[in-house]
């Protein structure tokens, strides 16, 4: 049968079971099919969209910017993860693997001091939100990790921290664990591995109120007051941190650096409570607040210059996807 002469519906059927990376190298089997799968909007779907920016120019430049090939270039971070080793082998500070967010630019602030957001607080309300993927446990290799870690020291010091908390955590049996209060809990259990989740909190400083969300649904509301050791935890990072260990946190050692296994992509602090509604649009690809409200992210600065440390970006399928597909390289380039 020649698929050309289906029917347009049961064609755009097909084609929406598809990765884009599918979809990208099906594009590259013919002239028909490249002609096909050039279509914007089955590009762009697939893409989160990004907060309001700023100039005239960078709209212009990503109008006319191919979506296809905005596809195949967009990289996530990836995570080795926690390897099993002999206690007696230590844990090598200048191998750990992790980002930090960085504080968002402004008509006065250009993006490169690392933004702390426990000495911003200072009684505000604020928001966080990512989306994650679990990449599947190997041999000596947990599943899971801290995605987003706290501590008193810097990650890198090859000092133990005496003050630690893990705002954001994935064990090694694949349930999540989100709080900024003493008081914490599963709010998702039974995570899937190679697929993508969207994770935010927010905190409401004049309520003392939390709420957890994931995938855009409510899943967790708590009154009370920030962590005790909040005034403490002077570093944060993405993609690892500090803990004890635990049957659902293993390690061979009784504390130490629990890194995420895994993939993570847009990470961004917010101004204030995100709302409900908002936090479901973005949940499903669509559009944050304007940038005015963001007060950092993980992206590279101006210069070129990258925040994050041993960690790889990387070409996978995209969150607006879910299901997560890895490509390392990218053989044909983008047409």
């Amino acid at each position: 049968m020649l698929i050309h002469l289906l029917p347009a519906e049961a064609l755009e059927a097909i084609c929406s079971f598809l990765s884009g990376f599918d979809a990208f190298s099906l594009s590259h089997t013919s002239s028909w099919w490249l002609g096909h799968l050039s279509d914007s909007s089955f590009w762009q779907k697939r893409l989160l969209k990004a907060p309001p920016r700023a100039t005239e120019g960078e709209e212009q430049g990503q109008h006319h910017q191919s979506w296809k090939r905005r596809y195949v270039q967009t990289q996530s971070l990836l995570f080795g993860g926690t390897i099993l080793r002999p206690q007696w082998q230590g844990d090598d500070p200048s191998s750990r693997e992790f980002a930090w967010p960085r504080c968002f630019p402004s008509p006065t602030t250009g993006l490169g001091h690392a933004f702390d957001l426990c000495t911003w607080h200072h009684q505000r309300s604020f928001s966080f939100d990512t989306w994650f993927c679990l990449l599947p446990s190997s041999t000596g290799q947990l599943v899971g990790g801290v995605i987003y870690g706290q501590q008193s020291d810097k990650p890198a010091s090859g000092h133990s921290p005496y003050y630690y908390q893990q705002f954001a955590i994935v064990d090694s049996k694949c349930n999540l664990y989100c709080s900024v209060l003493d008081d914490t809990k599963i709010v998702a259990s039974d995570l899937m591995v190679n697929r993508w989740y969207h994770l935010a909190l927010t905190y409401d400083g004049d309520r003392q109120s939390q709420v957890v969300y994931v995938d855009g649904v409510n899943v967790w509301a708590k009154e009370g007051t920030l962590h005790r050791d909040w005034h403490h935890l002077m570093y944060q990072q993405v993609g690892t941190g500090y803990l004890a260990a635990h049957d659902d946190f293993p390690r061979r050692d009784p504390f130490g650096w629990y890194t995420f296994h895994g993939l993570i992509d847009h990470f961004r602090v917010w101004h204030g409570v995100l709302a409900a509604e908002a936090i479901d649009a973005i949940a499903h690809g669509g559009n944050p607040r304007q940038a005015d409200d963001l007060l950092a992210t993980l992206d590279r600065a101006e210069d070129g210059s990258a925040p994050w440390v041993n960690a790889r970006p990387v070409r996978c399928s995209r969150p607006a996807e879910r299901h997560c597909t890895l490509v390392m390289t990218c053989r044909s380039p983008p047409r």
